[in-house]
């Protein structure tokens, strides 16, 4: 506050006082975050989580939930260290508030923590809680209990059974413990639960990319009705080039992979995806240059930076 007093005209230093007042003191936080976002327009998009979140946790008049919704808005920005202090002050407020323990568990794994004894602090609370199971689930996805996992989503699932992002979840998890059976016939219900959500068909899509199952009966229509409901998203464009390269056509893979590129130049696995059209074509020098502008995009650590790192490796050592 005292910096701020002394460059009142500095948007990140008025962002990250409101970012660590929202942890503390939620409604105090948006004076300055609005502030940030008069300063730098940029900042609009984080500044209007905090305002939907805190706004609406205004009209239920219970610290805690307040606490809960700032946390929430912390930890959709990546703020895990500030997420998991406004978590700690909503179950101090209301011990019993099993998704405030939930969150917590959640919260707390993000910085590489445990976090399950908060996750079964929250189901003794409440088992019939939806992101009490849902949290539950994702632990023990993380630690490769699948099992386990698919107890907990089955019992998210029976609290809300028309969620397709459930699903979805289900058909990940039934993924990683090997029943691709199963998992292709999730996918199917999150997408008969949401017809027009291009997300679900591209899930579906990126299933048979990578298992390599199915690629022209489930796969490509899959892929094309995603972009069909998004014509512009890269990742559907990404997965349909993806596809058509897997079945040979270079020609379409190639046209779909641009059209991914130019419509968001800084999606990494488009251009990986790109250079190895342009391998296929004997196009080395192409090749190269598209591994090299993608591993500057790539997040570090990502599977898709892993990815291009191996290829790079591989091929211009």
């Amino acid at each position: 506050m005292a910096l701020l007093e002394l460059r009142p005209g500095d948007a990140q230093l008025a962002y990250r006082l409101g970012l660590a007042l929202a942890a503390v003191s939620p409604q105090s936080s948006l004076a300055y975050l609005s502030q940030a976002r008069d300063l730098d327009p940029e900042l609009a998009d984080e500044v209007s989580t905090f305002q939907r979140e805190i706004s609406g946790s205004r009209r239920v008049e219970d610290i805690s939930y307040e606490y809960l919704a700032s946390g929430r808005a912390l930890a959709q920005l990546q703020e895990w260290e500030l997420a998991v202090e406004a978590f700690e002050r909503a179950v101090e407020a209301r011990p019993d508030y099993a998704e405030a323990w939930a969150y917590l568990g959640e919260a707390r794994q993000h910085l590489e923590e445990d976090g399950l004894p908060e996750l079964e602090k929250a189901y003794e609370l409440d088992p019939d809680s939806l992101a009490v199971n849902t949290f539950l689930a994702l632990h023990w996805q993380r630690n490769l209990n699948y099992e386990l996992a698919l107890d907990y989503l089955e019992n998210a699932l029976a609290v809300d059974p028309n969620n397709p992002a459930l699903h979805a979840e289900m058909a990940r998890t039934y993924a990683l413990a090997g029943d691709l059976a199963a998992s292709q016939e999730f996918y199917e219900k999150a997408i008969e639960q949401a017809p027009r959500d291009p997300r679900y068909w591209r899930a579906l899509a990126e299933f048979t990319v990578v298992h390599q199952l199915r690629l022209r009966e489930t796969g490509l229509p899959a892929a094309s009705q995603a972009v069909a409901l998004d014509p512009d998203d890269p990742a559907s464009l990404d997965v349909m080039g993806q596809i058509y390269f897997l079945l040979g056509d270079m020609e379409k893979a190639r046209s779909f992979l641009q059209r991914a590129v130019d419509a968001d130049p800084s999606y990494a696995a488009a251009h990986l995806h790109l250079a190895l059209v342009h391998l296929e074509a004997g196009e080395t020098t192409l090749a190269y240059q598209q591994l090299e502008y993608a591993r500057s995009l790539a997040s570090p650590g990502s599977q898709t930076e892993e990815q291009i790192l191996r290829l790079l490796d591989q091929l211009f050592p």
